[in-house]
């Protein structure tokens, strides 16, 4: 009898280990849109989440590495051999060149209670900017500070700029209406300023131009002034 009841509970012990649900990232463990424009905004997919194991899955959490991404889950509990799906958005505004993201997945899988779904993309802009501001590093009352980007043509066309506006009055700049950057030219944009007292310093160079995906350019300029 005890033989029996031994055999029993060892075969119940083998049975339990063996009797577990398990997730599985349909496609593995990374999801690439590969190249992209900046106007992809912003990218989509639809990700299948499987229980390849033989016990009820329950996915208790779905956390986004930063505010870039975005997810919906159908369905927390699958059943063996059944999958769920995982809408997943990503933010690409503002990202130049490649970019990786995170999303961590929790469950009741006690292999791998918690998988994380890599989620890449490469945003090629044809018309890039070194930076999205313009910093005055060394500014000083009554002396002329100068911060400068490179803004890249590779669209193929000319662009132009056809309006300039800054809303500060004592920021000068080197671009105008009559300024053409060429395909394939490199144009170093420059602020300068002078200010008159010390403290804070911000203004904005606003941009409209002959290119369809960035018809207007917003640049910010901001210092300490001493």
């Amino acid at each position: 009898m005890k033989f029996t009841i031994i055999v029993a509970v060892a075969i119940l012990s083998v049975i339990s280990v063996f009797a577990q649900p398990k997730l599985e990232i349909v496609g593995g463990d990374t999801y690439s849109w590969g190249k992209v424009k900046p106007t992809s905004v912003p990218l989509k997919t639809k990700i299948k989440l499987k229980n390849s194991g033989n016990q009820t899955l329950t996915v208790s959490d779905v956390k986004v590495g930063c505010g870039c991404t975005g997810t919906i889950l159908d369905n927390k509990t699958i059943e063996p051999g059944k999958t769920s799906t995982l809408e997943v958005s990503l933010n690409i505004q503002g990202i130049n060149g490649e970019t990786t993201k995170t999303i961590t997945i929790a469950s009741n899988d006690s292999k791998a209670p918690t998988k994380v779904l890599k989620l890449h993309a490469n945003v090629l802009d044809p018309f890039k900017m070194s930076q999205s501001y313009i910093l005055l590093s060394d500014l000083k009352v009554g002396k002329e500070s100068i911060g400068e980007i490179t803004m890249e043509n590779n669209s193929g066309k000319d662009i132009k700029i056809t309006d300039v506006s800054i809303t500060n009055g004592a920021i000068v700049t080197n671009v105008n209406k009559k300024t053409v950057i060429k395909n394939g030219q490199k144009f170093k944009l420059q602020a300068k300023a002078t200010p008159n007292k010390a403290g804070y310093f911000t203004s904005t160079i606003s941009m409209t131009t002959t290119y369809p995906e960035k018809k207007k350019i917003d640049l910010m300029v901001y210092g300490q002034a001493k």
